[in-house]
């Protein structure tokens, strides 16, 4: 149980980053994520997978690749798509688990770097600032 809340954390941590990395997000240079149900102790690193962009009018966020045809990583492809917009979504039918493997084997298989250095949980709370 301890894992999958980790697990959880860590996509909903993901998916997160990208959309607090807006251009308006780093405009801003204020921005954060905090993670609510982090395990004490345990480190968390934020990772830029999509960009985003916000609306400021609905506040609604929507996701584009960063480069052209990265869903079409042997990872990435297994989940995300792009919708009639141009808009990276996930893809009907697929389970939290199988995104967070995916994501986990495009960090590993991009070498990306952390947006920030790992931050480690006090209490039940981790908060990743200055994105």
């Amino acid at each position: 149980m301890r894992n999958t809340k980790k697990a959880i954390s860590i996509l909903l941590t993901l998916l997160m980053v990208v959309g607090m990395m807006s251009t308006f997000a780093f405009a801003a240079g204020n921005g954060s994520i905090t993670i609510s149900n982090a395990s004490k102790g345990e480190k968390y690193t934020a990772y830029k997978i999509f960009n985003a962009k916000v609306d400021t009018v609905t506040r609604g966020i929507t996701y584009q690749e960063i480069s052209d045809d990265q869903i079409k990583d042997k990872n990435l492809a297994t989940v995300f798509e792009k919708n009639k917009a141009g808009d990276v979504v996930v893809k009907t039918g697929v389970e939290n688990q199988a995104i967070i493997a995916a994501v986990k084997a495009y960090i590993d298989s991009a070498k990306l770097s952390p947006a920030k250095e790992a931050v480690t949980a006090t209490e039940n709370t981790a908060t990743i600032s200055g994105l």
